[in-house]
């Protein structure tokens, strides 16, 4: 796993000039939960998505759903969190033909900009595992599997497609193994279809402006 990450890296640098320090693409990401989470919840989460999308070039801005529309970005998703997306109100139980654990919406063949999150079904599938770990650590572990569930939904909205890789983050299925591992990346042409979509976005509001 550190080969690809090391892999990806100079992937990067190469399709955004070289440059490590390049500007990233200033992406709007507007959120809403159907029960509220905490401050310390959230922060978790955007960490984690934060750590699989900066190096791909995004500068991901969370915002509130009903700032929606007051602000322009280069791109934009908005991203609905079903269910319980906390420790203690978690599932009983798995199931494994209950619908996914995400869904992006496609529209007359068009990847849509919004996301719906399966939070529940999220932490049923990681409940085993997690009762593995220390207590303190769990709720961190738990937004670790929702946030990859979310990157996912967003390279399928970000690139516009619908496709899956066999491997990584952009795979069809997760195992709970995926989702709480301490590196989970993209396949390297997810990741080169994502810096790719990034350094567009950045041409674009470079040439733009906001």
């Amino acid at each position: 796993m550190k080969v690809l990450a090391f892999s990806l890296l100079a992937l990067a640098e190469t399709v955004l000039g070289g440059d490590r320090d390049a500007p990233k693409a200033a992406v709007g990401i507007y959120i809403e939960f159907d029960h509220p989470s905490t401050d310390a919840e959230l922060s978790l989460l955007e960490s984690e998505v934060r750590s699989i999308l900066a190096p791909l070039g995004f500068d991901l801005r969370w915002r509130d759903m009903e700032a929606a529309g007051h602000e322009a970005w280069a791109d934009l998703a908005l991203v609905t969190f079903r269910g319980h997306c906390d420790l203690a109100s978690i599932p009983p139980k798995f199931d494994p033909v209950a619908p996914s654990l995400g869904e992006t919406h496609l529209v007359d063949g068009r990847i849509q900009p919004y996301a719906e999150i399966e939070c529940d079904r999220i932490g049923a599938l990681v409940k085993p595992q997690l009762a593995l770990v220390r207590r303190q650590d769990r709720e961190r572990l738990l937004q670790r599997a929702i946030a990859r569930v979310v990157a996912h939904e967003l390279y399928h909205i970000f690139v516009g497609t619908a496709a899956h890789k066999s491997t990584g983050v952009g795979k069809a299925e997760f195992t709970a193994s995926d989702m709480l591992s301490d590196r989970f990346q993209f396949a390297p042409a997810q990741a080169h279809a994502l810096i790719q979509t990034s350094a567009a976005d950045v041409l674009q509001t470079s040439r733009y402006g906001r």
